[in-house]
């Protein structure tokens, strides 16, 4: 599901971001319930709308392409660094970390990934935050990988017990259930 801005809101982003899942990963971390801890967060209305408008989705093409993945990281940044300060509001030691500084890929697939400086920070107790992101990529220049690929791709390899989605809706919906009240779950 994408969201516009306008869809989206800041008051709701801010709800989403500040209070329901930041404040349970710091009780769940308190109480001992979670020991490890990567999130990976989506990209959304931040990221989507750039990456179509330029076609970066479709790997490079051409050399004006570069300052528009230029632009587009620096607009999902600013996302990132909202869910940072939330982080460190809830006094949870968050790592922001860009997947493109450690993982590469072939076709649109994660091929390679260097995983020591995670295991590291999750060995110390910090909580690597990372999100869909654009990878150098050996036979299209540049593609995207998506935070549901790397969810998967770092489950496997850490040996995730559990893997949990937060949306701002209650389950997976046929449609956005917010403009259209008939979507079926």
């Amino acid at each position: 599901m994408m969201y516009t801005e306008v869809e989206f809101g800041k008051e709701l982003k801010q709800k989403v971001l500040d209070k329901a899942p930041v404040s349970e990963i710091g009780d769940c971390l308190k109480s001992g319930t979670i020991k490890k801890l990567i999130i990976v967060h989506g990209v959304g209305s931040h990221g989507h709308p750039p990456v179509l408008k330029h076609k970066l989705h479709k790997g490079y093409q051409e050399k004006s392409q570069l300052l528009a993945m230029t632009d587009t990281q620096h607009i999902v940044n600013q996302l990132r660094l909202k869910l940072m300060d939330s982080f460190l509001k809830a006094r949870i030691p968050a790592f922001l970390s860009h997947a493109s500084s450690y993982m590469t890929a072939d076709r649109m697939k994660i091929k390679e990934v260097f995983t020591k400086a995670l295991s590291k920070y999750l060995e110390l107790g910090m909580i690597p935050v990372v999100g869909g992101d654009m990878l150098a990529d050996e036979s299209m220049g540049f593609s995207v990988a998506s935070g549901d690929q790397m969810t998967v791709w770092l489950a496997e390899h850490f040996k995730a017990k559990r893997i949990l989605f937060i949306a701002d809706v209650n389950g997976v919906f046929e449609s956005d259930p917010k403009t259209h009240p008939e979507a079926k779950l």
